[in-house]
């Protein structure tokens, strides 16, 4: 009974601290909260309306926000400028409040991708992880590049993960065959040209929305774009994706640990190709992926899902 009533009453400081917050920086205008969305360590992102329209507000605890919101504004102006563009779009930042850590955002049209593709059918979800690729090809403006590809990185990540967790016996036994078959594939794989660009951070499923009135798919919350291998910002995609439609569309075929038809699309968008070399790069870090979306699934609905998906990897990733 106790820990209910403290967490609904920090809670409640946790908006009065925001309000105040957002009084201070937004004075003349001061947007009124309407819900709680998250609050964590790394800060609080609630519903608001501004200006008699609806907003995100996303208020960074970090000590560095006022250089995460000036890092966030160079990002999205250089966005705005390649977005909307042939029905595609992004969420810019309305207003910055750079002192309490706090940016307004506008809230996109829709609803979330991978919610969208569940009552799709196979046609329209390959239309829509298409679109979701051409969003991301155009974000990079002309900057795919390569740099030296580090295996152990991401196998070491695993490995600290799976370290830090509590899992069934069955699920730490497909976590050391991952991490023993992600060593045996390394060496072919380390400080090759692995395809790289600037990537939104969190370019995920829950952060599109699909408008089917308009046709168009918008994409939001980044905080800033990051160097990295192009083939993570696909495996994250289409594994969440893969995960979220597992449940909901019996026999559906899978081939290393994604569905297949879902991953052609996304590698035929022009700038996203993985051909060749560059695809064992992308097998390599679906493993990687896989692997850490069972950890981080086990109170989750999808854990059988994350657990099947890994299984497949494992059957049919090829091994060096």
């Amino acid at each position: 009974m106790i820990a209910p009533l403290r967490a609904a009453m920090a809670r409640r400081q946790g908006i009065q601290a925001l309000e105040a917050a957002l009084r201070s920086g937004f004075p003349q205008e001061t947007p009124a909260l309407e819900r709680l969305i998250k609050r964590d360590s790394k800060g609080m992102v609630a519903e608001a309306r501004w200006q008699g329209e609806p907003v995100i507000v996303k208020q960074f605890a970090s000590a560095d926000a006022a250089q995460r919101i000036a890092r966030m504004e160079a990002d999205h102006a250089l966005l705005r400028a390649l977005f909307p563009h042939e029905g595609l779009d992004f969420a810019n930042i309305l207003a910055a409040a750079t002192a309490q850590g706090i940016v307004l955002l506008p809230v996109m049209p829709g609803i979330r991708l991978d919610t969208a593709m569940i009552a799709a059918s196979p046609a329209e979800r390959v239309a829509l992880v298409t679109k979701a690729g051409q969003w991301l090809a155009r974000s990079l403006d002309g900057q795919r590049g390569t740099g030296h590809f580090s295996p152990n990185h991401w196998r070491r990540m695993l490995e600290a993960q799976l370290g830090a967790s509590r899992l069934p016996l069955e699920d730490r036994r497909l976590l050391d065959t991952t991490l023993v078959r992600l060593a045996a594939m390394a060496p072919a794989l380390r400080g090759g040209p692995v395809p790289r660009g600037p990537i939104h951070r969190d370019f995920s499923p829950q952060n599109m929305h699909w408008d089917c009135t308009s046709g168009s798919l918008g994409v939001f919350d980044l905080d800033y774009r990051t160097e990295q291998a192009i083939a993570m910002a696909l495996v994250r995609l289409l594994s969440e994706l893969t995960q979220r439609l597992w449940p909901h569309a019996p026999g559906m075929a899978l081939d290393q640990g994604l569905c297949p038809d879902l991953r052609t699309a996304l590698l035929a968008v022009p700038v996203l190709e993985h051909d060749g070399p560059d695809a064992q790069y992308l097998t390599y870090l679906t493993g990687a992926r896989l692997g850490a979306l069972v950890i981080e699934k086990q109170d989750s609905a999808r854990i059988s899902a994350a657990r099947a998906c890994l299984a497949n990897w494992l059957e049919t990733a090829p091994c060096p």
